[in-house]
């Protein structure tokens, strides 16, 4: 994926790109999924890609705040080149935000 967006010619959009991820942090609670990741935003660095944004965030747990939103008032995710508090968003931004795919 890195390596397709980094031959983009990016000068070509006016208004930039951005690459927005959600990532599962379950593989990130053990130190070979840390480097694993470490290894990933490295390749990012390296090949040059303009923008990357990252949610660190499981479906469970946004299924949760769309359900009750009471309990994840502060739960940020990215939205299309800004972050945003999950639940002051739409219901359709907040269907989209859970129908990315996980990586």
């Amino acid at each position: 994926m890195l390596h397709s967006l980094s031959r983009i010619d990016v000068t070509a959009l006016p208004n930039g790109s951005a690459l927005d991820l959600r990532f599962d942090p379950s593989p990130y609670l053990e130190e070979e999924g840390r480097q694993g990741f470490v290894a990933f935003l490295k390749g990012f660095v390296e090949l040059g890609v303009m923008q990357m944004q990252v949610s660190m965030v499981d479906r469970e747990t946004l299924l949760d705040a769309r359900q009750h939103p009471e309990k994840w008032p502060h739960l940020m995710v990215k939205v299309a080149g800004f972050s945003a508090r999950f639940v002051d968003l739409s219901q359709t931004e907040q269907e989209e935000i859970i129908n990315r795919t996980t990586h």
